[in-house]
Formats: structure tokens, C-alpha cells, sequence
């Protein structure tokens, strides 16, 4: 629709991963305007102390996914939390879409999504508890993204 429009498109990945080579690709056959790709990245030093931080997030999102929307919680209480083998799994395949690493993860699986998906820029959006973890977090992200090589030539 928005190709039709002749609007500029933005894909939400951050919500939805499974649709955005797809969602991007049908759009580009229409038109060259702009298109943006939103992703949830969560960065920090070490590649555990990033998973450990991602925690919150990923069980927001168990939550959401059964209905029971939650603030997001401190990593303690998402550390804490019971689950299950299914509910391990089931974090597995809903929260494959959030980019979680050290500073050479988190390049590595950006690289990948803009070779994947081409946009001609990111929204990055960092869902972390602690603000100064958060801002930790955009930090690290600022000087990964300004060595991410573009995905195209226009």
C-alpha cells in the first residue's frame, strides 16, 4: 500500500522478523523511495552480559504472547523467572529477531540483517531496564553502526 502510494516504508522487525526480506523486497519492486528497518538491539561489553540484560525483554515478550502483558522487569526477576522447557523453547522461536551481543556480535548480525534486507537506514531501539545500561548499550551500538558497511549504492 504505501508503494502505491508513493509513501516511504518502514518494517517494523523489532515486532516481526519472519517478514522483512519478504515485506522490503515487494516494496522495492514498486518503488525506489526510502525504507527504514526497525530492530531491537541490545549490546554490551561481553556477549553474556548482554544475553543477561536481554532477559526482561524476552520474557516481555513470553508474556505478551499469552495475553499477559507486563511492564518491562528488572533482569533479576526476569533471571528468576520459572520456565519451563516449553517456555524455553518458545523464547527461542519468538525472540530470535532481537540482536543481543558484544560490539562484534551485534556488527555481525546487523551486517547480516542490512545485507538481507537492504534498507536505507535503521531505527534502533534498545529495550533495557537500567538506564545506564541502555545508555551503555547505545553507545556501543553508535560506534558499531558508524562501521557497517551500506547494503546498497544509492
Amino acid at each position: 500500500m504505501a508503494a502505491g502510494l508513493g509513501l516511504p516504508y518502514a518494517f517494523a522487525h523489532h515486532l516481526n522478523a519472519r517478514d522483512a526480506f519478504e515485506a522490503l523486497l515487494s516494496y522495492r519492486e514498486i518503488t525506489v523511495r526510502p525504507t527504514l528497518l526497525s530492530v531491537a538491539v541490545i549490546a554490551a561489553d561481553t556477549d553474556e552480559h548482554a544475553e543477561w540484560l536481554a532477559g526482561p525483554e524476552r520474557l516481555k515478550i513470553l508474556r505478551r504472547h499469552h495475553a499477559r502483558r507486563i511492564l518491562l522487569p528488572d533482569p533479576e526477576t526476569a533471571a528468576a523467572h520459572p520456565y519451563t522447557e516449553a517456555g524455553r523453547a518458545e523464547l527461542e522461536a519468538r525472540c530470535g529477531h532481537l540482536v543481543v551481543g558484544s560490539p562484534s556480535t551485534v556488527q555481525e548480525r546487523l551486517q547480516g540483517l542490512l545485507d538481507r534486507t537492504a534498507p536505507h537506514e535503521l531505527m534502533i531501539t534498545t529495550p533495557v531496564y537500567d538506564h545506564a545500561d541502555r545508555r551503555h548499550s547505545y553507545e556501543l551500538v553508535a560506534d558499531v553502526v558508524n562501521r557497517l558497511l551500506p547494503a546498497h549504492s544509492d
